[in-house]
């Protein structure tokens, strides 16, 4: 699965973490310098790995964020949609999901495409309409959706 990963970039007030590998039993986020902080944006593009004990981590680790800084999600695995849709404080209350990846299996060739889904372009918090179909990235050949739609956007409500 591969060890936890986070790296931090400040441009002006905005503070870039981008998170990959595991976050597990084993993760040690780091301390995070916010005073000329208004916005944390999280890169989830290499996540590979969310269990219950790096949730606790992660939960904790957000409470350290002050309300009064805009946080966004990118980049969000499918692993990661699936337990923000189960799990309350996994999304601090004042952030949003800039991005996400929507999952379609194409059948022929038994490989899953995943379609990033950007907020404002393809949803908004009033909805998304999705493809029911989407080219396979293998054969090119029809992907299906690969997931419950009511279940697995119940997030867009909230913070989409």
């Amino acid at each position: 699965m591969g060890a936890f990963q986070c790296s931090t970039k400040q441009e002006l007030e905005t503070l870039q973490i981008t998170i990959g590998g595991a976050v597990d039993e084993d993760v040690r986020f780091p301390q995070l310098t916010l005073s000329a902080v208004k916005k944390i944006v999280f890169d989830f593009k290499e996540l590979n790995l969310i269990n219950s004990c790096g949730i606790r981590e992660w939960v904790v680790w957000l409470r350290n964020i002050p309300a009064s800084i805009e946080v966004l999600y990118r980049n969000c695995p499918r692993i990661l949609i699936e337990q923000i849709n189960m799990i309350e404080g996994l999304m601090p209350a004042n952030g949003y999901i800039e991005s996400f990846y929507l999952p379609y299996y194409c059948e022929e060739c038994d490989k899953q495409t995943m379609l990033l889904c950007e907020r404002g372009k393809d949803y908004t918090r009033s909805g998304m309409e999705t493809k029911e179909f989407v080219p396979c990235s293998k054969c090119q050949g029809n992907s299906e959706i690969d997931v419950i739609e009511s279940k697995y956007l119940k997030f867009i409500k909230q913070y989409g």
